[in-house]
């Protein structure tokens, strides 16, 4: 129905623009004034159907939605008009130009839709997970009956219960009183809230409330005390920027003081007890956790107070002030995803001052104007080469993720052999597990132009979900090396289940877990707080570092991957490869019981949109071993234990 619809539209919107491009001497039928309005219809069907294929299709649609609505406009007019003139008589020229533009979109709309069709076609082999019922309705039942659901639902489907060491008849015992509480008081923000600690509950960045908050995150953190910290390495707590005009500055704090305690408690024991419930995704990980109850410690509603103990840099005596929170905007995100969607690229590229190659990946899922981000990195290593560029820096810090086949396609340059990237494992009604689906497998397969410089792949604490698998799909490889402060965010469970709820809520987790080739999980945060992709090269966190990043604004990260790629050695440091990639890492924090950290012997989303991170894959709108470790550091949890 789809594409008889998108055929009927292209021909009716074609054969009305082109009345204006060919010249018609004499006046049309009244019925032909009807046809545009008949058309923008036509339009609404298309979209209609065009979301029960993929939000993807309606992205590549909408310059013939654009057509057919700037064509109803134009000759809305001749509607109402009783007057029977020659079509265009009026600004002749001028409606033929808006009628060549007409017939612009038209064929760029058709572009993009075969090109997509193209896309999408591969998820045929997806069937096992296209196929499993993902959406459960619970709104006819009472709040409390659909806590109890919900409960159940999630024992049964959520695939990380045991990954993550989750009891669910716990959570369900401590939350449903409040839920009771709420539906005796009819109080709608209480429901939310109780939804809310129990997806909060839950350390998965694919897990979520969906609906609205009724003003609660607002409430309760929209205020600000003038200023933010950041631990470094050897434990004090700075203030890493400090409002002009904010309460902090006024309390006489300034850049670099170093915080001792917050009302009355150590600081270090004050971050540990700060809730992180409204954060954009429950954190993942034991580290995630800790860097979003630094950014919490100085939030909280307006008109709040905080009793501080801080030291300015370079005075002995401290100082104990009390604070009152102000209306305080939150730092802005880092691009805007929808912008880029419709007007920009997944990709940016440049040459970095040192002569060495810069691409920026921000995203995996195509744009309008950009269907096929790969090709655009092809370009860009096919220039560098060219110019014998001596290495090349692959940021996806930020990374929001998307489509793991995009994954496999962008990883594929830099491949030395094809290998596996990873396997779902699909949810059995039957047995009641999660059962590997070989179909489902992707694959990185090496492709040209092929990459065989040296490669620094920056990653933080805010590459999530498919951002994940670039680092996962490089590590390890010769001439790799992975730089950040932080791991990744440790959210890699794909596509997406929802469950809706009474007053319009919806809960969202993960459909199935990415296994390795070695059946185990990988990446996902697990029981004891690890997860994510550790970097190569952990940069220090120390006061110089402190001073150039958040006092002169520079990128120390980036700086200490142009350091390193410019080294002229092609042993990494002095080390072979096989040992570089253990720099900065500890075993003991690093590799205990962690797939993603350990690939070693023992140890080891698909086509669609995770606009707010809510499992990669197909849900719409996702090594070189080591030798010699110990044995004991790769203990994990087989695929029998999920």
């Amino acid at each position: 129905m789809f594409f008889f619809l998108t055929v009927l539209l292209v021909l009716l919107t074609s054969a009305l623009l082109l009345r204006y491009v060919v010249w018609i001497d004499r006046p049309l039928p009244r019925w032909v004034d009807f046809l545009p309005a008949a058309n923008l219809l036509l339009a609404v069907g298309q979209a209609w159907t065009a979301v029960g294929m993929s939000a993807f299709m309606v992205l590549a649609s909408l310059p013939l939605y654009l057509a057919a609505g700037l064509l109803f406009l134009f000759t809305l007019p001749r509607v109402f008009s009783r007057q029977r003139r020659v079509p265009g008589l009026h600004w002749r020229w001028g409606k033929r130009f808006a009628a060549v533009g007409g017939l612009v979109l038209v064929a760029f709309g058709v572009d993009r839709v075969v090109e997509m069709r193209g896309l999408l076609e591969a998820r045929h082999r997806f069937a096992a997970l296209l196929n499993e019922k993902t959406v459960t309705d619970l709104t006819s039942l009472s709040w409390t009956g659909a806590f109890a659901a919900l409960r159940d639902k999630m024992i049964a489907e959520y695939p990380f219960t045991r990954w993550k060491g989750i009891d669910w008849a716990v959570l369900h015992a401590e939350i449903a009183p409040q839920v009771a509480a709420a539906q005796a008081g009819k109080d709608e923000r209480a429901w939310y809230r109780s939804l809310r600690e129990l997806a909060w509950s839950v350390p998965d960045g694919h897990v979520g409330i969906e609906g609205d908050d009724r003003g609660l995150r607002h409430d309760e953190v929209g205020g600000g005390y003038g200023f933010q910290v950041v631990q470094l390495d050897d434990g004090r707590v700075l203030a890493k920027q400090v409002i002009p005009g904010g309460p902090a500055a006024g309390a006489g704090m300034r850049f670099a003081a170093e915080i001792l305690a917050w009302n009355d408690a150590p600081i270090h024991d004050a971050i540990g007890s700060v809730k992180v419930l409204w954060s954009e995704e429950p954190p993942a990980t034991a580290e995630g956790r800790r860097l979003q109850q630094e950014r919490f410690l100085v939030r909280g509603a307006a008109g709040s107070r905080a009793v501080l103990t801080f030291r300015n840099r370079g005075e002995t005596r401290p100082r104990t002030v009390e604070l009152t929170a102000v209306e305080e905007p939150e730092e802005p995100k880092p691009f805007n995803v929808a912008k880029e969607i419709l007007f920009g690229s997944p990709i940016e590229v440049r040459r970095l001052p040192a002569g060495l190659g810069y691409i920026r990946i921000k995203f995996e899922l195509p744009a309008l104007f950009d269907l096929h981000p790969e090709r655009d990195v092809a370009r860009a290593l096919e220039g560098f080469q060219a110019e014998k560029v001596p290495g090349l820096v692959l940021d996806v810090r930020g990374n929001i993720g998307g489509q793991d086949s995009m994954i496999a396609r962008l990883a594929a340059f830099f491949q030395p052999r094809e290998r596996l990237y990873e396997t779902a494992a699909v949810y059995d009604p039957e047995t009641q597990r999660f059962l590997p689906h070989p179909e489902t497998a992707v694959r990185l397969v090496p492709r040209e132009p092929r990459w065989k410089g040296k490669v620094a792949v920056l990653i933080d604490a805010d590459t999530l979900s498919s951002g994940e698998g670039i680092p996962l799909a490089l590590r390890g490889l010769p001439g790799v090396a992975l730089f950040g402060w932080h791991r990744t965010q440790g959210s890699f469970g794909i596509n997406q289940k929802s469950v809706l709820l009474p007053g319009g809520l919806k809960l969202v987790f993960p459909q199935a877990p990415s296994l390795d080739a070695h059946g185990q999980v990988q990446v996902d945060g697990d029981a004891s707080g690890l997860g994510g992709i550790a970097p190569d090269h952990r940069v220090p966190l120390d006061e110089a570092a402190f001073d150039s990043a958040f006092g002169q604004g520079k990128d120390v990260v980036l700086e200490a991957a142009v350091k390193w790629l410019k080294r002229v050695d092609s042993r990494v440091g002095g080390k072979n490869h096989g040992e570089a990639w253990l720099d900065g890492l500890d075993p003991a924090r690093d590799f205990r019981g962690h797939r993603a950290a350990c690939r070693s012997p023992c140890a080891g989303r698909l086509g669609g949109v995770s606009i707010r991170p809510a499992g990669r894959g197909l849900q719409e709108l996702s090594h070189d071993r080591l030798a010699g470790l110990p044995a004991n550091l790769c203990q994990g949890t087989a695929l029998q234990g999920l």
